[in-house]
C-alpha cells in the first residue's frame, strides 16, 4: 500500500506501508507502555488497528510473546558484541525503581566511552522484584542476580 503525503512544511512525500514495520511497532508499544499481551485479542484494540489499516493481520498473544523474546535476544547478542569490541573499562551501576503498578524492579546498567569518546549507557539486567518498595531491598535478591553478559 502506497500513499502520497504532505508534510508538515509543505513537501510532499511518498509513504509505504510495510507490516513487518507495522508489526515490530506493535511490540514496541506493547513493552514501551507495559500493555498486557493479551491486548492484541480485545475486540475494540483490533477494530481500532484495523481502522487505521484494514491490512494488518493482528498476531496472537503467543506471536507476540515470540516477537518480544526474538527482539530481547537480538538485543542481546548486540549488547555482547559492543562490549566486546569496547576499547574502555565498563562501569556497572544499580538503579532501584517502581513501576505505575507500583512494582519494584532493579536494573544494572553498563556506562562506557565509545570510540567517539561519546559516554553510552545500557541495560543490561532488570529484576523484579515484586511488590517490595525500592528502598527496601533483602540479601536474598542478591543471590538470584546473575549477569547474562560475561564482561
Amino acid at each position: 500500500m502506497n500513499a502520497s503525503l504532505l508534510t508538515l512544511d509543505g513537501v510532499s512525500r511518498v509513504w509505504k506501508w510495510d507490516p513487518d514495520v507495522a508489526r515490530k511497532m506493535l511490540v514496541r508499544i506493547v513493552v514501551l507502555h507495559e500493555f498486557s499481551l493479551s491486548i492484541v485479542e480485545y475486540d475494540g484494540f483490533q477494530k481500532f488497528v484495523s481502522s487505521l489499516n484494514p491490512s494488518f493481520h493482528m498476531i496472537t498473544r503467543k506471536t507476540l510473546r515470540n516477537d518480544i523474546k526474538k527482539d530481547f535476544d537480538e538485543y542481546k547478542k548486540s549488547l555482547k558484541e559492543l562490549f566486546g569490541a569496547a576499547n574502555s573499562r565498563i562501569s556497572l551501576t544499580m538503579y532501584l525503581w517502581t513501576s505505575n503498578q507500583t512494582i519494584g524492579y532493579m536494573v544494572i546498567t553498563a556506562h562506557f566511552i565509545n570510540d567517539c569518546w561519546k559516554l553510552e549507557k545500557k541495560n543490561i539486567q532488570v529484576q523484579y522484584l515484586g511488590n517490595i518498595p525500592h528502598r527496601i531491598i533483602h540479601v536474598q535478591y542478591g543471590s538470584k542476580m546473575h549477569l547474562w553478559i560475561e564482561l
